[in-house]
């Protein structure tokens, strides 16, 4: 799909908000040509050239109105341009979130968090910037149309000398827009390389200070800001620099008819009614081309938006990004509820035959895994670092595309893991702790309706009460952002919350001490026995 049809299906989504946008729009630059017309009148009537008419002060007070009315319907133009923007940018937002959270792997195959975070807010952005400039640009062409035939009907000859110009300065600004597409692809990746940096860095703290390597991560650091700082300053003097080059071109135009209007003024075909009128004008349709080019500007960029944006979706058509869907911005937010529990989710034995994965480029992996889990057990596999423990627990989730062997659940074959062993029937907890800066009950919960007796059994289940009573103030209730500082507070949350989701089977990757072992074993083992609904 080309950036205008991407666009257009996000006008289409909402198309009372963009109707309410482009109608505001259009009257706001319908009035925007009332005051040309009552200035000129004013001045012919100051020199006597005008027809008879109305007073200079009933002039005056049309201006007055004209003015209020204006700026009583641009306040509220920009309020719905603005509305209209944001729920652009929410709609692509949610689907690319969407899009991230059905995939097999859960985005970690993709680009770091720190870099699916920038596309999130800048890209995300930039495309609904489009949608707003093409509601404007409706009411841009309509104003400058009804503008030039006004000042056509007053004297062709010198409307078309003042009007090349602009024209002209676009026509040569244009060969500049291949660079700036060039350049703001190549400042999104800076920007890229260092939120992604960051956000790994941030991941792994303690790993840097035991290598006491923060003088070169620093260092690396300084680097990649300076890069990305050099190309964005790149990027922002070529756009400045065209867009100053549209805005001059009106002070050329107001000079051309200083020039050339002299001579009909004197000999009165010209009246300073007629000079005011095409100083007006001519201010605006210079904004115009300057508009043109800025709009052009931002097609390209959000060209390059919507190809990073769907290079996020893995594989997923276009139409996905734009697709249509509620946003609940307003009322109360639906209510969450947990997926069915039937008969057939119960496990009795899950089976994996040949599983074989390898990664790209490596090579390493899995060949031929055989495995066999009953209901009530609990299995720990134990290896080296790099002998494929993790890759195991992931290909027999489907997050890992097998290349060859199934997996079979209570002897039936799956035919998608990655859709089938999700919760309620099997949870995974990764060995790297994931807790959000909300309270403990929250993160274990994610969402889901409280059950108090389910959320004891869960907590028993991953044996951390001492843990949970260990944290500083409490309770269920305590801060994850505190939780996070201490060791008992990163691994209070995962394991529960993979015993509240899956009672049945829980599968567990770890780093950790052999306590921490044991306890996400006992994990799978109580939950088994003590929830077999």
């Amino acid at each position: 799909m080309t950036t205008w049809q991407l666009a257009w299906r996000l006008i289409r989504d909402r198309p009372w908000l963009a109707l309410l946008n482009t109608v505001l729009a259009i009257v706001v630059a319908a009035l925007d040509l009332l005051p040309g017309p009552i200035a000129a009148a004013f001045f012919d009537r100051l020199t006597g050239r005008g027809t008879p008419g109305f007073s200079a002060e009933t002039l005056i007070a049309f201006l007055l109105a004209t003015a209020l009315a204006r700026t009583v319907l641009k306040t509220n133009a920009v309020l719905a341009a603005t509305l209209h923007e944001f729920v652009a940018g929410a709609i692509v937002r949610r689907n690319l979130f969407d899009a991230i959270l059905a995939r097999p792997d859960g985005g970690r195959a993709g680009p770091s968090p720190g870099e699916t975070l920038g596309h999130l807010r800048d890209d995300a952005a930039q495309a609904a910037r489009l949608v707003g400039l093409l509601c404007y640009g409706v009411s841009a062409i309509l104003f400058t149309a009804g503008a030039l035939a006004l000042l056509l009907r007053i004297d062709a000859g010198l409307t078309l000398l003042v009007v090349l110009p602009p024209v002209a300065v676009v026509a040569v600004a244009r060969r500049g827009f291949a660079r700036i597409e060039r350049y703001r692809q190549e400042s999104r990746r800076a920007a890229d390389r260092v939120t992604g940096a960051l956000g790994e860095w941030f991941e792994a703290v303690q790993a840097v200070q035991l290598a006491g390597a923060e003088p070169h991560l620093i260092a690396h650091f300084r680097r990649l800001n300076e890069e990305r700082r050099r190309l964005t300053l790149r990027d922002a003097v070529l756009t400045r620099a065209l867009g100053a080059v549209f805005a001059n071109s009106a002070s050329l135009g107001t000079g051309l008819v200083l020039l050339f209007a002299a001579r009909p003024l004197r000999a009165g075909s010209f009246t300073i009614g007629d000079f005011a009128l095409f100083v007006y004008y001519l201010g605006s349709v210079s904004e115009f081309t300057r508009f043109f080019g800025g709009a052009l500007a931002s097609y390209k960029g959000a060209g390059v938006s919507f190809g990073r944006l769907i290079g996020l979706l893995r594989g997923a058509g276009a139409e996905t990004l734009v697709a249509p869907g509620p946003l609940h911005l307003t009322g109360p937010l639906p209510r969450i509820e947990p997926p069915p529990r039937r008969e057939s989710d119960r496990l009795v034995r899950f089976e994996a035959v040949g599983l074989t994965y390898r990664h790209p480029g490596s090579g390493r992996g899995i060949e031929e895994i055989n495995l066999r889990l009953r209901a009530g057990e609990v299995v720990a596999i134990a290896g080296r670092v790099g002998a494929g423990k993790t890759t195991l627990l992931r290909a027999l989730l489907g997050q890992l595309p097998a290349e060859a062997g199934e997996i079979r659940w209570n002897g039936g074959r799956v035919a998608d893991p990655a859709t089938w062993c999700v919760p309620p029937r099997v949870a995974y907890t990764p060995q790297v702790p994931r807790l959000f800066s909300e309270t403990l009950r929250d993160n274990i919960l994610l969402g889901l309706p409280a059950d108090e007796a389910a959320l004891t059994v869960a907590v028993r289940g991953a044996a951390l009460e001492r843990d949970i009573a260990a944290l500083e103030g409490v309770s269920r209730r305590s801060s994850g952002r505190a939780a996070r500082g201490s060791p008992a507070g990163r691994r209070s949350g995962p394991p529960p919350r993979g015993c509240w989701r899956a009672g049945r089977s829980c599968l567990c990757s770890t780093t950790s001490p052999a306590r921490s072992t044991w306890r996400r074993s006992a994990c799978c083992g109580t939950v088994s026995s003590n929830n077999p609904a």
